[in-house]
């Protein structure tokens, strides 16, 4: 499994993957779970997400 992280107003959380929702609660709005499931692992092989976390990390925190 891997970690998530979240950003707050204190900077970054590492989330523990066994503590979060299982794919199959993701809300019907966003489509099947398993497409979504689909989505994100294609994601994570051609590093869309790598990308997304490194830009995000490189951001400035803004406090309120």
């Amino acid at each position: 499994m891997v970690a998530t992280l979240t950003r707050t107003t204190k900077g970054w959380e590492r989330s523990d993957p066994a503590a979060g929702a299982p794919w199959r609660d993701v809300p019907d709005r966003y489509g099947p779970w398993d497409w979504i499931y689909d989505l994100f692992r294609r994601w994570q092989r051609d590093g869309n997400w790598a990308r997304i976390v490194t830009q995000l990390q490189a951001e400035p925190v803004q406090r309120a």
